[in-house]
């Protein structure tokens, strides 16, 4: 038996779709240590609130948040998250960032990328 590629790609999409449902929020916290598979929060929440885009595309989709000017102010920002929920719940991804020192003349755009790739 093999799986088309029509099957493929409608597979993918359903995944991407899925995300795109699922991570309504993103969040930035102020630890740096390894993201792993097993995390279920920021290791230092600051800030969470709803997503600004999302693009979705072939085979990824692209979410992008932002920390405006009056946002997060006198924090080291050096991670990042997606979530379902608007408080509490489970981190649906989670990424170390650069440490970036958050001031009111800073912006701050977070674009996080999830790439699907589905083989035989």
């Amino acid at each position: 038996m093999v799986v088309t590629s029509y099957q493929i790609g409608e597979s993918r999409t359903s995944i991407l779709d899925k995300f795109n449902v699922d991570m309504q929020y993103g969040a930035v916290g102020t630890v740096n240590t390894p993201a792993l598979s097993s995390d279920t929060s920021l290791g230092g929440e600051i800030l969470r609130k709803a997503r600004q885009e999302v693009v979705q595309l072939t085979d990824n989709i692209v979410v992008s948040n932002f920390v405006n000017s009056q946002e997060a102010n006198g924090s080291a920002i050096t991670e990042s998250g997606l979530f379902f929920e608007a408080s509490n719940g489970t981190v649906r991804q989670r990424a170390v960032l650069g440490t970036v020192n958050k001031t009111s003349d800073k912006e701050l755009w977070i674009d996080t990328r999830i790439k699907v790739n589905i083989t035989q």
